[in-house]
């Protein structure tokens, strides 16, 4: 059932995508492109949201070991609908985006969670560190999850953009610490590796998309094409940031002992 996973997050992924386009539209000032995208982003929503109600309890349905994780992100997926559906303001429209990047990341886990290589026995090592691994396998994704908060209130026009720079410079340098200590520990260990190493990558793809924002916003003359695809871009990599972090705090919880006391 793997690949019924993937499609599901392709499918979450692709909907986070026009709800970015919608968002960020709103603030070039040209209301056929809001319209134009208001309408796409309903339809991928209405496309979509279907779509992965049916995959996910398909998914609940066959897999028993996954039944309740699988029932969750279709109760998410519900609850998303309800509030695309009603207009609560811009505070709506802030949880909505939060909610979506945090159901593409809980998509992206289950895809693990069914991937052969999850059915594998775990190649447990020691953590040793300080701050220990398995605090930090806690910590980081609810950083990212605030980082990317930040994001959405400044989409909806809740908040100006220097939180969110000032938080996007404070959580890249410990996503940076955090990949070394990984990358240090357990540099022998392939999963914990791989996934350390994806998370650096996808820091740097951010940050790089996140540069180039602002700068063709600050350009005179700036094509709105070119800050629509930059923009929808950087929600994306955000939600995959995200995601690599939850991925990552999955094999730390089930590959890294506690420290002994």
């Amino acid at each position: 059932m793997v690949w019924a996973a993937v499609v599901g997050f392709l499918g979450l992924l692709s909907v986070l995508v026009t709800g970015a386009l919608y968002t960020t539209s709103k603030t070039l000032n040209a209301p056929e492109i809001v319209s134009l995208w208001a309408i796409g982003h309903r339809h991928a929503g209405e496309a979509g949201g279907t779509l992965g109600i049916l995959i996910f309890g398909l998914i609940a349905w066959k897999q028993p070991g996954v039944r309740k994780f699988a029932w969750a992100i279709c109760a998410g997926l519900l609850a998303q609908a309800a509030l695309g559906s009603i207009n609560l303001g811009p505070a709506g429209g802030a949880m909505h985006a939060m909610l979506a990047q945090s159901l593409v990341a809980a998509s992206a886990c289950l895809v693990v969670m069914l991937s052969p290589r999850w059915a594998e026995p775990p190649m447990v090592i020691q953590d040793y560190g300080w701050p220990s691994l398995r605090s930090l396998s806690i910590s980081l994704p609810t950083l990212i999850g605030l980082q990317i908060a930040l994001g959405a209130f400044f989409r909806q026009g809740l908040m100006g953009l220097m939180p969110h720079v000032i938080g996007a410079m404070l959580v890249s340098m410990f996503i940076m610490m955090v990949g070394a200590f990984v990358l240090q520990q357990c540099k022998d260990h392939k999963a914990l590796a791989k996934a350390g190493k994806h998370l650096m990558g996808t820091t740097f793809l951010q940050v790089f998309l996140g540069i180039a924002i602002f700068t063709f916003r600050s350009m005179a003359g700036s094509g709105s094409t070119i800050v629509l695809a930059l923009a929808a871009a950087h929600v994306a990599t955000g939600a995959l940031l995200l995601s690599a972090s939850c991925v990552l705090g999955m094999h730390i919880r089930r590959n890294v002992t506690p420290k002994a006391k």
